[in-house]
This record gives C-alpha cells, sequence and structure tokens, in this order.
C-alpha cells in the first residue's frame, strides 16, 4: 500500500521534513521565468478564452450577424484542440521561449486584424482559426512547461500561483473593458487585449523567460508528425493520466454549461441561479491553491484521488429532487474543487511521471482528450434532459465520472524512483 506521505526522490526535491525551505530558495533563483509565465498565462489567449461572451453583442451590433454566426467561430477551438499533440511536440522540440514568443506576435495580430474587419464572415472566421492555433501555444502546453521545468522542488504550489494569476485577471479585466468596449465597440476592446500583450506579456517573456535548453539530446524528440502515436504507444501511463484528467474535467464543464438551468429546475429562484457561477469559480481557485499545496507534500495520485470524491459526492447531493438552496450552493462549491483539481493535479503528474523533453507532447493529448469529453458531455447532457425531462440522469452519470476519474489516479502508481528516460 502507498505510503500518502512518501517522501520525494532524492533528485533535488522536497521530502515532507521541510515544505518551507525550498519554496523560498527555488523562488529566490527563479523567480523571473516563474513571473514571466505566470503573467503570460494571465494576460494572454487564456485571458481571452474566459471573456469571449463580451465581445457578442458588440460584433452583432456592429456587424449585425447573428449571435450564432459569432458562435460558430468557437467550433475553431476544437480543431485547435485535435492539433494540441502536434504543437506540444513542437514546444519540446523548439524550446517554450521561441514558441512564446512567436505566438504573442501573431496572437496580436489577430487582435489588430479584428479591429480592421470590414464585416465579413469569412474573415472573422479566418482571423479566429489562426487566434485559436496560437492561442493554444498561450496556455499551459508552454507556460506550465516553463514553470515544471524552473520549480523541481515546488512544482505544484508554482501551478497553483500561476493558476491564480488567471483567475484574478478573469475578475478584474472585464471590469476594465466594459467601459472601454461601450465607448470604442469591440474594436476598442481588441485593441486592450493586443496592448495587454505587447506592453505587458511580451517584454517579460523576452526578457525573463529562460534561454537554456536542458542538454544536446533533451530536443531530439524525433520527427514532429511522425513520433506522438509512437510515444503515447510507448507508455501506457500516458493514457491512464489522460482517462483520469477528461473523466474529471468534462464532467464539470457538463454541469457548468447548464448549471443555471439545472439550479432552477431543483427550486432554486432564478436571480440566485446566477450567483452560482461565481461559486464555482471561487471554489475552482480555492481547490487550485489546495491541490498545488498538497501535492508538494504527499503522494499527489492520493490527493487527486480523495478531491475527486469531493464532487462525485456534490453529485449525489443533487440528485434530491427539492434540494434546499444551501445544499445546491455546497454542491457547486464542491464542483468547483473538482475543477480546480485538474489543472495543477495533471500538470504536476506529467512532469513527475515522464521526461520534462516529452512534456507539452503529452499536455497536449491531454487536452486534446479533454476537448473532446467536454464536447461530448456538453451537448450530452441537453440530450439526456430532452430525453428524460431531467438532469438527474446527466448528473448521475458525472458523478461515476469524477470516481471513476479518483481510481483512474491511483493507477498511476509509485512516483518513478529515477529520473525517467527519454522515450524518444
Amino acid at each position: 500500500m502507498h505510503n500518502i506521505a512518501e517522501k520525494h526522490s532524492s533528485e533535488g526535491e522536497p521530502t515532507s521534513a521541510s515544505p518551507d525551505r525550498p519554496l523560498v530558495a527555488e523562488w529566490k533563483r527563479s523567480w523571473r521565468p516563474g513571473v514571466a509565465a505566470l503573467v503570460g498565462g494571465s494576460v494572454c489567449f487564456a485571458l481571452y478564452s474566459t471573456i469571449a461572451s463580451m465581445f457578442v453583442i458588440p460584433l452583432q451590433e456592429k456587424f449585425g450577424w447573428s449571435r450564432g454566426e459569432i458562435s460558430s467561430a468557437y467550433s475553431f477551438g476544437i480543431a485547435s484542440a485535435l492539433l494540441a499533440p502536434f504543437l506540444g511536440r513542437m514546444v519540446d522540440r523548439f524550446g517554450p521561449r521561441l514558441i512564446i514568443l512567436v505566438s504573442i506576435g501573431v496572437t496580436t495580430g489577430c487582435y489588430a486584424g479584428f479591429t480592421l474587419m470590414s464585416g465579413s464572415l469569412a474573415q472573422y472566421y479566418a482571423i479566429y482559426l489562426v487566434l485559436s492555433i496560437f492561442g493554444l501555444f498561450l496556455t499551459g502546453l508552454t507556460f506550465a512547461r516553463v514553470i515544471v521545468g524552473e520549480f523541481k522542488q515546488t512544482t505544484g504550489t508554482a501551478l497553483a500561483f500561476s493558476r491564480l494569476g488567471l483567475a484574478s485577471t478573469s475578475a478584474i479585466v472585464p471590469l476594465v473593458l466594459y467601459p472601454i468596449m461601450k465607448h470604442y465597440g469591440a474594436s476598442g476592446g481588441f485593441a486592450f487585449l493586443a496592448v495587454l500583450q505587447l506592453v505587458i506579456a511580451l517584454p517579460l517573456a523576452w526578457l525573463w523567460l529562460p534561454r537554456r535548453r536542458e542538454s544536446a539530446s533533451a530536443n531530439r524528440v524525433g520527427r514532429i508528425w511522425g513520433g506522438v502515436g509512437s510515444l503515447l504507444f510507448s507508455n501506457p501511463k500516458i493514457a491512464v493520466v489522460a482517462l483520469a484528467a477528461v473523466l474529471n474535467y468534462a464532467p464539470v464543464l457538463t454541469l457548468a454549461s447548464q448549471l443555471q438551468p439545472l439550479a432552477i429546475a431543483k427550486g432554486l429562484p432564478a436571480q440566485n441561479a446566477v450567483l452560482l457561477i461565481s461559486v464555482l469559480g471561487m471554489s475552482a481557485g480555492i481547490g487550485a491553491l489546495l491541490s498545488g499545496y498538497l501535492i508538494d507534500r504527499f503522494w499527489a495520485p492520493a490527493v487527486a484521488f480523495t478531491l475527486n470524491l469531493f464532487p462525485a459526492a456534490a453529485c449525489l447531493l443533487l440528485l434530491d429532487a427539492s434540494p434546499s438552496p444551501w445544499v445546491i450552493y455546497v454542491s457547486v462549491a464542491m464542483l468547483g474543487l473538482g475543477q480546480g483539481v485538474e489543472v495543477d493535479i495533471v500538470a504536476f503528474l506529467i512532469a513527475r511521471y515522464f521526461p520534462l523533453t516529452h512534456y507539452s507532447t503529452i499536455y497536449g493529448m491531454v487536452v486534446l482528450a479533454i476537448s473532446l469529453g467536454s464536447a461530448a458531455g456538453a451537448s450530452g447532457i441537453g440530450l439526456l434532459y430532452d430525453t428524460y425531462h431531467s438532469y438527474d440522469v446527466a448528473i448521475a452519470m458525472c458523478s461515476a465520472a469524477f470516481f471513476l476519474s479518483a481510481l483512474f489516479y491511483l493507477a498511476m502508481g509509485r512516483y518513478p524512483s529515477v529520473p525517467c528516460r527519454d522515450l524518444s
């Protein structure tokens, strides 16, 4: 049986005896790339993904497009997710710094392109497709790669801080963006996002992201288009961590996509149901910080197993035909904990179980799995409601998914006792 307080191996990683000293020492040494990654992950494409809905009505008013026509561009996110493993392979081959700098330039150009649109939907779709592909390079695919490469002893804590940065900008930027867009429309909003990247993210990435590579052989990761499949089949634990991730994250997004109507169906007044989105977001932030702290001190699969039981239990509480408002709020908070767990723990596990030279490739595989699972869940919950005139079947399936995710995390087994060999 695994020792939950299992000490990390001696390759510069902490034991549970003195958890705070490594944090201070590593941040003294690596705070610059850490801050560059935190800021980049907080003001680049990941931020736009959280505030994209603010542009729907302004674009509709300016060009006369329907909301369906505008939101159809979001489907390009699935297309970019299909490319995620190959894009991750590029990051592993060329290093995150170059990829990040190029992608900041391209996505800034896309924001500028949005301000110059003439009203052609084809033009909007073309720009959005490029933004979706290069924007994926400005997510955990690269920024988490920087963090796990710099923070060997306090990986979980550093990842948690980076997640908190995005949560903060997602809360603050809309307050600044709203008056700008009120006066200058969608073009003003896109211009603001371009300036954020050029003035804040680009200089920090240029100055503080590491130029070095791990070793002369670290980037010999094989052909970009030919190595992904062989990498997947070379280690079955890649599939295990991908399944654990999708069974955790997809049900959260599935329930979140119908959160307000689900709560109303369970008896919560419509005006109170709106607050559930804030509850979900705040609890996700708490979950990220909690999991980040714990995985630096205890065996990460056990932490993931334990924290996944909270959303599994939350779904069981929501199966009550007429739960009290407090039960609904508490259940949604428990779901948020599950959402906060996934990003930090999966990023940590990829760094802990697999070679760093393949980090972004494996991360891309997980992104693909999550995207496909989330798309299926978001459409499936609506179909299940139409069939049974109730959300209970979908809620029960989500509860089972959380529990299975917890078991898959345990199936990762002990940490490797020696550094992983290059799989290429």
